[in-house]
């Protein structure tokens, strides 16, 4: 929709994330070799899958990999807060590391994602207390399969719930795509456009500094 020389604006027209955020992803490399930073933004995404794998794209290309997305489902409450107006909004960096290994750090802004809390209720085991507490009452809930009668706790109390936030409005108000109330439950039934919101940023290392001596 919109291109300058480090930043752009992609419609994703509801297609599958992981194709929206891969055309994406090789986009911000590209500008990042002209401009030394490539930004770019999209709305009418999906769930794009494990927000490592944008991470690490530019890593091949001796870039640092900033990715953040919107979740597509409110598990999460604004701190001090019982209302679920806020995902596990992930971020997830990648810093290339010459031969070795790069580093890469895919978290989600709660205590734990809402998808290992499903894997707890299908094995049928305890979650820990301090992962979701009740909406109604604020005692801790550790039946995974009555997680959705809560709120996911962020890490770090506060600090997390302001990141998640802020990667709201990064990821879903600054592209004009869904945030806050106007999420909608990629579980539902699908009927309408989920206009998903992330971001992905591309960072050449060789214009603060020569590669190898980076690695």
């Amino acid at each position: 929709l919109k291109r300058s020389a480090a930043t752009a604006l992609v419609d994703g027209d509801d297609g599958i994330g992981h194709l929206v955020m891969t055309y994406c992803t090789n986009l911000a490399i590209e500008l990042a070799r002209e401009s030394g930073v490539g930004w770019v933004g999209a709305r009418n995404s999906n769930h794009a899958g494990a927000a490592g794998i944008y991470a690490e794209m530019p890593v091949a290309h001796g870039m640092v990999g900033i990715y953040a997305a919107v979740s597509t489902i409110n598990n999460m409450a604004p701190w001090g807060g019982a209302e679920a107006l806020l995902g596990t909004n992930p971020i997830a960096i990648g810093i290339p590391a010459g031969k070795e290994a790069p580093v890469v750090l895919d978290i989600a802004t709660s205590v734990s994602s809402f998808g290992n809390i499903r894997r707890y209720a299908i094995d049928g085991t305890p979650i820990p207390e301090g992962w979701v507490v009740h909406s109604k009452t604020g005692l801790p809930i550790t039946d995974a399969r009555k997680a959705t009668e809560g709120v996911l706790l962020p890490i770090g109390g506060h600090k997390g719930a302001g990141l998640a936030l802020v990667i709201g409005l990064l990821g879903g108000i600054l592209n004009g795509a869904a945030f806050g109330s106007d999420v909608v439950d990629f579980m539902g039934p699908g009927t309408e456009p989920t206009n998903t919101g992330q971001f992905v940023i591309a960072l050449d290392v060789a214009r603060f500094i020569a590669p190898d001596v980076f690695a």
